[in-house]
């Protein structure tokens, strides 16, 4: 059963949307999501598939992501939360089995993304326990109306773990790449966590 609840502090900037700017409403035909593949090997390995699960999908875009993964686990219930996207926008008050993000964190400011109301302080309060993200390392494709890459906060895996860290423990990390066209290969960091 795929929920459909948005939250509205992504990028949170004292209550406001701050550099953050709507990325749907710049971009509308991005944020239909993607099939990860790690994210799929995580929860297959990861989480308990004899119970109830509750499962978190923090910057879901448009669902895609979830819905893909709705196939491979038809019991869990999927909640999407993406402040720019209207049917996702309420943040949820819930806690859950477990919070997954991918493709999200780059497209935030490092001080938006190190507030103590930011995404990584969200996603920190509202899992009963596993978060795993998915960092995306290259530039993005597209550009900003003001000039700037869309990955506004490409950092080395170091700076994203260490970051991490301060929210919740790092349990494991890796890189993984797929070939790009436009940059011989797109790099993105997995995270696998615990909050503290």
């Amino acid at each position: 059963m795929l929920s459909l609840l948005l939250l509205n502090t992504i990028g949170n900037n004292n209550g406001k949307q701050g550099e953050c700017m709507n990325f749907h409403s710049e971009f509308p035909h991005g944020g239909k999501g993607k099939q990860y593949p790690p994210l799929l090997e995580y929860l297959k390995k990861s989480q308990p598939m004899n119970t109830e699960l509750k499962w978190l999908d923090y910057g879901a875009g448009k669902g895609g992501t979830a819905a893909w993964l709705q196939g491979f686990f038809p019991d869990v219930e999927i909640t999407c939360y993406d402040p720019y996207w209207q049917p996702y926008e309420k943040l949820p008050t819930d806690r859950y089995d477990c919070v997954y993000s991918c493709d999200v964190l780059e497209h935030i400011t490092r001080d938006q993304c190190m507030d103590q109301q930011g995404p990584l302080a969200q996603m920190s309060k509202l899992t009963l326990g596993p978060v795993y993200l998915i960092i995306d390392l290259t530039p993005a494709k597209k550009t900003l109306k003001d000039g700037r890459n869309a990955h506004v906060n490409l950092q080395s895996p170091a700076s994203w773990i260490a970051d991490c860290e301060e929210f919740f423990t790092v349990n494991t990390h890796r890189t993984w790449s797929v070939a790009d066209p436009r940059f011989g290969k797109r790099t993105r960091l997995c995270i696998e966590g615990t909050c503290k």
